[in-house]
């Protein structure tokens, strides 16, 4: 009879799953947000060096580990930008600002919203009803008062087409409740907003430029990113995520990166750029005016490109320090 052999094996421990390149850099922005100091400026971030399974989705897992009421986060996406026929500032300064109004209270949405001009359409199809109801309701309230009636219209003065039109408005409950209703609503369409200086540099941003209205407009953004983030309780911060920066022109981006260092710098604002940033170098390179093959050129070409972007996470090993290195 053979002797029987026994041999113990250990069950061999499960490999743990490393994280991906994608997951550190999310983790580093994230520790970056959440525990940022509130008395310090806006902050600004490249993620560079994408892994080899494709490019990740980080501003949706920014989204995932950010609890849904503690953080703003949107995203946009750069190649989408560029077959715009506005320029970049403009549709930044658009973006953002319809990102914080979403945020906005509702007492504030209601009294205050942000231009036409910037809105949804079905935004635009409630403001405009809401705004009917309203004026309707005003002017059946005037109208029930024969001499509030009379006092309103003898401000438009006496002689002429206006003033036979007044007169037949005081007489008539019927002809002046139509034409208040009409008055009150162009009224209510067109004031109260709270980005007029946005609006108007998103229509024409290199008119707006030139009267030196970056100044209004940051100040503008900055108080609907205020509002958005409820005066930053809790440390909220506002996400601005900026993707595929590398599909686009170097001279688009590089706009688009100047503009944004002017408008966006609210406090508890983070701006991240994911994308490649040599394409942006070339651009200014290009636009120091010397050769392309200077050894100086291409120095004052890096060096623009950081203070524009100071911050920049290179993947796949990104950490906390690498976010704070300026």
């Amino acid at each position: 009879m053979e002797p029987v052999t026994s041999s113990s094996t250990t069950p061999a421990k499960p490999a743990r799953p490393r994280p991906s390149p994608a997951d550190a850099v999310v983790t580093a922005i994230e520790e970056v947000v959440v525990g940022w100091p509130d008395d310090d400026p806006p902050i600004t971030v490249a993620v560079t060096g994408w892994d080899t399974g494709g490019r990740p989705d980080i501003a949706g897992s920014l989204a995932e580990r950010f609890p849904a009421r503690s953080h703003v986060i949107c995203s946009f996406d750069a190649v989408d930008w560029e077959g715009d026929a506005r320029p970049p500032g403009a549709l930044l300064a658009r973006g953002v600002a319809r990102a914080a109004g979403r945020r906005r209270n509702r007492l504030r949405r209601a009294f205050q919203p942000i231009s036409v001009e910037m809105s949804s359409p079905s935004t635009r199809r409630r403001r405009k009803v809401l705004a009917g109801v309203v004026s309707a309701f005003i002017a059946a309230g005037v109208v029930v008062l024969p001499d509030v009636r009379a006092a309103v219209f003898s401000l438009a003065g006496k002689g002429g087409p206006i003033g036979e039109l007044a007169s037949q408005a005081v007489r008539s409950p019927v002809v002046a409740a139509v034409l208040l209703a009409l008055v009150f609503w162009v009224v209510l369409g067109r004031a109260w907003t709270a980005t007029t200086a946005v609006a108007r540099f998103a229509a024409s941003v290199r008119d707006e430029a030139t009267k030196g209205t970056f100044e209004e407009v940051r100040d503008q953004l900055a108080k609907l990113v205020r509002q958005a983030l409820r005066a930053r309780r809790h440390g909220r911060r506002f996400v601005v995520v900026v993707r595929n920066i590398d599909s686009c022109g170097g001279d688009f981006v590089l706009e688009l990166c100047e503009t944004a260092k002017k408008i966006v710098r609210a406090p508890g604002v983070v701006l991240v750029f994911l994308g490649d940033l040599r394409t942006v170098e070339e651009a200014a390179v290009r636009k120091t005016g010397l050769p392309v093959e200077s050894a100086h050129a291409r120095r004052l070409g890096r060096r623009h490109v950081r203070k524009l972007i100071p911050n920049v996470v290179p993947l796949p090993h990104a950490t906390t320090d690498e976010v704070w290195e300026r």
